[in-house]
C-alpha cells in the first residue's frame, strides 16, 4: 500500500474514475470500430468485433478470459484500471503490427482455449485423431 506524506500527492479518486471510463471507451472503440474496419481493409484473418474482444481479453489474462471473469456480466465492465490499460495497449499493438501480429495473437488465443484455427484444421497435422 502506498502512503502519501502530502495529501496533494494522492491521486484523486474522481480522476481515476474518469481515466477508467476513458479507457473503457477507448477499448470499445478499438474492438468495435477501429480494428474491424482495419481488418476488412487490410484482409486480416479475423474481422468480427467479438473475435477482437476475445483476443484482447485472452491476452490481458494470458488465458481464456472467462476463467477469470463472471460471464454473466459484460467483461469490459469487470476489468480493473491496469487490465484496461493493457487491453488498449494490445489493441494499439494489433493496429500497428497488422496482419502478422493479429494472426499470431489469434493463434495464441485459440491455443489457450485448446482450439485450432479453422484454416489449419485440414492441413493434415492438425486433424484430430479418431478414437
Amino acid at each position: 500500500m502506498t502512503f502519501f506524506a502530502d495529501k496533494s500527492e494522492a491521486p484523486n479518486p474522481a480522476d481515476w474514475r474518469d481515466e477508467r471510463e476513458a479507457l473503457r471507451t477507448a477499448y470499445l472503440d478499438w474492438v468495435t470500430r477501429q480494428l474491424p474496419t482495419q481488418a476488412v481493409r487490410d484482409h486480416w484473418p479475423i474481422h468480427a468485433d467479438h473475435c477482437f474482444m476475445r483476443m484482447v481479453l485472452d491476452h490481458v489474462f494470458e488465458d481464456c478470459w472467462y476463467l477469470h471473469l463472471d460471464r454473466r456480466y459484460r467483461a469490459y465492465r469487470q476489468l480493473d484500471h491496469d487490465q484496461l490499460r493493457r487491453a488498449v495497449s494490445f489493441c494499439e499493438e494489433m493496429s500497428a503490427g497488422g496482419r502478422a501480429v493479429v494472426a499470431r495473437m489469434n493463434q495464441q488465443s485459440l491455443a489457450w482455449r485448446d482450439k485450432v484455427p479453422k484454416a489449419m484444421r485440414y492441413r493434415g497435422r492438425f486433424r484430430r485423431r479418431r478414437k
